[in-house]
């Protein structure tokens, strides 16, 4: 069986415990023998931009293996707020667009865990 998991949070460098309760539940599923996955839009302050962290943190989507789950990330900046309705679809727009890389190159998942 093969799952994806789209969390709210996840860990980052920044925040290595932001969203663990999801990164406990993906390895949990890979321990029981089942392919997992999850795919993060994880975007920061535009208060912590400078020269270095723009351009660690451009928009880019990487993808690597975290633990033996497969994790794919957009790693931006929080240009609009997601209190309000434009930061909410600009996080929708960028979620399906992960997911869509996601399924492109690993299949479309039995079970999807937002």
């Amino acid at each position: 069986m093969h799952v994806l998991i789209i969390p709210s949070a996840y860990p980052t460098e920044d925040a290595p415990l932001r969203g663990t309760f999801f990164k406990e539940q993906a390895l949990a599923l890979k321990e029981g023998n089942l392919k997992v996955g999850v795919i993060y839009s994880e975007t920061r302050r535009v208060t912590g931009i400078n020269a270095n962290t723009l351009k660690k943190f451009h928009f880019q989507v990487n993808d690597s293996l975290e633990n033996g789950v497969r994790t794919v990330r957009l790693q931006g900046w929080n240009i609009l707020m997601m209190r309000n309705s434009l930061g909410i679809n600009l996080w929708v727009k960028q979620t399906l667009k992960l997911f869509k890389l996601y399924i492109k190159k690993y299949g479309l998942p039995d079970l999807i865990h937002v």
